[in-house]
């Protein structure tokens, strides 16, 4: 599988983006009630990817098997203090337990890293035992739970990180 960045060479994607957030956001309906789903699919239009062009703190990682899009990684980075951190809004596979979450995750945090970035982030269902799996595999950690049945989790990506997420 190879990962892309969502970018000019890249945005002929965009029209499938929508249907591939959708179809998968829905598979998270064990997770996540249907409004809080239906809240995010419907922001995710060919618009709101298309913008993310022009943007340098968000971002979509593509996962694709020759032509065909199989995973998705979305992104956004933002300033903390003096804290830059890299979030990790969504990871969406259309075949579990095959690599492809892996891959998208280990190519964004060497963006992140590459770009300077301090600390990676991200929140996950406390049910989704799958992906907080995988998550502390790659070196998250858990930080707190957010009230709301979910868990946010953290990994330092540099010295200034290692003395946040300890």
């Amino acid at each position: 599988m190879d990962v892309k960045s969502l970018d000019r060479t890249t945005e002929f994607y965009i029209h499938q983006l929508p249907n591939f957030f959708s179809e998968e956001l829905r598979k998270l309906d064990r997770y996540y009630s249907t409004s809080f789903i239906n809240g995010y699919i419907k922001k995710r239009d060919e618009d709101y990817f298309r913008k993310m062009l022009n943007q340098n703190s968000k971002g979509i990682f593509l996962g694709l098997e020759e032509t065909n899009l199989v995973g998705v990684l979305e992104y956004s980075s933002h300033k903390d203090g003096n804290l830059q951190i890299g979030d990790v809004l969504w990871l969406l596979s259309r075949i579990k337990k095959n690599g492809i979450g892996s891959k998208l995750l280990e190519f964004c945090l060497e963006d992140f890293k590459s770009r300077n970035l301090d600390i990676a982030a991200l929140t996950v269902s406390e049910a989704n035992l799958n992906a907080i799996s995988l998550y502390e595999k790659k070196g998250f950690r858990y930080i707190r739970n957010r009230g709301d049945n979910s868990a946010i989790y953290a990994q330092a990506l540099n010295d200034k990180g290692k003395e946040i997420v300890k």
